[in-house]
């Protein structure tokens, strides 16, 4: 009898462990459906966010505006943080220079080690480019010792943007319930102009955003630091390009006068970070241009203390574009070494 019960027992348990499997298995099948079908109803609405390749709504939107747009073949990259995206008018660089074909590669939130990551990114993914165009403000050089290099996954950014897989699957990949829910909240507002932090973009990739300089504090304070991690991440990226004859030019950009008067008023920050920059780059034949010097922009004209307000934008950069002659698309082949 014992026999009998064991063998029943046994039995027992195996259909018990069947159907666990069984419910297991439907669970995770509802919950894949449910899933996409609130990602595609999310996607109806217009409230999904990008898919989260680097979990910053932010990159993520740029990513997959890259991915939907072809940019034909840009000899000019812009490259850097926010200043680089928000600061630098593609359309007014192509109305002052007609032999200008920019990308701007900017993203937010990005040190100079990272920006140097990303742009060396593109560069790889586009052949065409003869001139990287780095466009940088004293505070992207705070941190680069502190901050990984890799701003994203980049296997996931080259199957996603350059390899056009499904969007669907990076959803399942990285998902996070609390970012999402943040992103799905505000997302809409943010693919609309006019909001500060927009995520619209030109036809170029730039990102233009306008708003009155009273709305705003200057939010950034006095500069930690300059970290020389940074120049040596910059160093790098031109000994890549001069090895390639590609040439690169480093532009600051404007600085808010009530910053520099607050918390630089001698210059002395500005001096340094020139030195650091020239240092890191001349070797290789790189250039800088100092947009703080060779504009004179009035404090309406500023977002914040180093961002522009769109119309201040078309200014600089007309005065860029038009010391980006054809040349410098050529001149580092007069550099093909490194340092």
């Amino acid at each position: 009898m014992d026999a009998i019960y064991g063998h029943e027992h046994h039995a027992s348990e195996k259909s018990n462990h069947g159907t666990y499997l069984a419910a297991a298995l439907a669970g995770a099948i509802l919950f894949v459906v449910g899933a996409f079908s609130l990602l595609v109803v999310l996607e109806w609405f217009g409230r999904l966010p990008p898919p989260p390749i680097a979990n910053n709504i932010c990159i993520d939107e740029k990513l997959s505006f890259m991915r939907d747009r072809s940019f034909g073949s840009p000899n000019v990259l812009i490259a850097g943080s926010s200043v680089a995206w928000r600061s630098i008018d593609g359309e007014a660089m192509v109305s002052a220079a007609k032999h200008l074909q920019p990308l701007n590669g900017g993203f937010c939130g990005l040190q100079v080690n990272q920006a140097a990551f990303v742009g060396d990114w593109l560069v790889d993914r586009f052949a065409s480019i003869r001139t990287v165009v780095f466009v940088v403000s004293p505070f992207d050089f705070e941190g680069c010792s502190t901050s990984p290099m890799a701003a994203f996954d980049l296997a996931a950014a080259d199957e996603y943007v350059f390899g056009r897989a499904s969007k669907w699957s990076f959803y399942m990949r990285n998902f996070d319930p609390g970012s999402m829910v943040r992103n799905v909240l505000r997302v809409g507002s943010m693919r609309k102009p006019g909001h500060f932090y927009s995520l619209v973009f030109t036809k170029f990739g730039d990102g233009p955003v306008d708003a009155l300089s009273s709305e705003r504090t200057l939010m950034y304070g006095p500069l930690r630091r300059l970290d020389g991690t940074c120049f040596s991440a910059l160093a790098s990226m031109a000994d890549r390009l001069a090895s390639e004859s590609k040439a690169i030019m480093v532009v600051g950009v404007p600085l808010h006068p009530k910053w520099k008067e607050l918390y630089d008023h001698d210059g002395t920050i500005r001096a340094r970070l020139r030195e650091g920059i020239v240092k890191a780059i001349e070797p290789s034949g790189g250039k800088y241009w100092d947009g703080d010097a060779e504009s004179s922009t009035s404090s309406e004209e500023f977002l914040d203390a180093i961002h522009l307000r769109w119309p201040a934008t078309k200014t600089l950069s007309k005065k860029l574009a038009e010391s980006i002659g054809p040349s410098l698309l050529n001149e580092a082949a007069a550099h093909p070494g490194s340092r």
